[in-house]
């Protein structure tokens, strides 16, 4: 486990440097979580062969490695104390009001293909003190009209930015960006996006709407909404899991292709408080209906080592990058994606 600490803390301290000094493509990341998942694979088949061939060791010699516990220096979304909320409703405010904002990526790893498999799109908005803070849905209560126009603004860039890299990379490397209900519900804001699609149809495998496990729960209207969208080929990932709406006919909504549940619940950490399900039953129940698992905030080798015993190969979270700042590079190739 220290070698495989280290291994990871080398990968990601060389993305850090070169991002702390100039532009860093998608592909330079991708390039990065392959080597990165590389070294983990490796380790995890020496910690295997090194387990059937010698006795197990004592616990009072295992020292956890730093990095198992936080990753030094990895980028974290901007944490603000209760009194800058009105800082942060300001920023989407005025970001809702420009029709306009930068987006940040965080990367999703797959171990078996040893790349990124996709990136969480965030919004980075700008703060009045001169920080900015990525956010993927507004922090508190809104209103469902600007709620709804933040997440066609989020969506429409995320596409825009599809339309500049590879097609291959697009479908393979999707960006995974977060809506609720309110663009479900708001006919004229879904339909920007709908539209938009319809003019670029090839873009609607670059992306993934990602939406709450609750809105899995039969709706009229938001069952109408993802139909239409699944209509233009959107895949769709849902967030969390909940014992009742992730289960049954339910789960089977147009175009789900994921589940995004956090590490703790995999790790079984949540059953102590109630009656829930045991990790490998989520596994089979959603192996069984074809749908892919995203664990997420994940935050140390342990977990993710766990987790991919238990059968689990795509992961999000701190351990594997935070979000970075996402602009088209201005100069050379086309297609060419920059991380600033």
């Amino acid at each position: 486990m220290l070698l495989l600490a280290r291994s990871i803390d080398m990968a990601l301290t060389d993305v850090e440097a070169r991002t702390g000094k100039e532009a860093v493509t998608l592909g330079d990341m991708a390039n990065s979580v392959a080597r990165e998942v590389e070294k983990l694979s490796e380790r995890i088949a020496l910690r295997d062969n090194t387990v059937t061939e010698t006795p197990a060791a004592s616990a009072s010699n295992v020292v956890p490695h730093p990095s198992a516990r936080r990753v030094r220096g990895m980028p974290q979304t901007l944490e603000l104390p209760a009194a800058d909320l009105d800082a942060i409703e300001a920023a989407y405010r005025k970001a809702v009001a420009a029709g306009q904002f930068d987006i940040s990526l965080q990367p999703i790893v797959s171990v078996t293909q040893g790349t990124a498999a996709g990136f969480e799109v965030f919004a980075n908005l700008p703060l009045e003190n001169g920080q900015r803070i990525d956010m993927r849905r507004p922090a508190g209560p809104t209103a469902p009209a600007q709620a709804a126009i933040f997440e066609r603004i989020l969506v429409t860039t995320a596409l825009q930015a599809g339309r500049k890299r590879l097609g291959a990379a697009s479908i393979t490397m999707p960006l995974h960006v977060a809506i609720s209900e309110a663009i479900l519900a708001d006919g004229k804001e879904l339909s920007a996006v709908l539209d938009m699609l319809q003019f670029y149809p090839d873009l609607a495998r670059s992306f993934v709407l990602s939406l709450p496990v609750d809105l899995l729960i039969p709706s009229n209207r938001r069952e109408q909404a993802l139909d239409l969208l699944a209509r233009r080929s959107v895949r769709q990932a849902a967030e969390g899991w909940n014992e009742n709406a992730s289960t049954g006919p339910a789960i089977r909504i147009a175009g789900l292709s994921f589940m995004k549940i956090p590490a703790n619940r995999l790790l079984d950490r949540e059953r102590g408080r109630r009656k829930l399900a045991p990790a490998s039953t989520i596994v089979d129940r959603l192996a069984a209906d074809d749908l892919e698992i995203i664990a997420t905030d994940v935050e140390t080798d342990e977990d993710a080592v766990t987790l991919i015993d238990l059968g689990i190969d795509l992961m999000s979270g701190p351990r594997f990058g935070g979000p970075k700042r996402f602009k088209p590079d201005g100069g050379g190739r086309p297609g060419r994606l920059a991380l600033i």
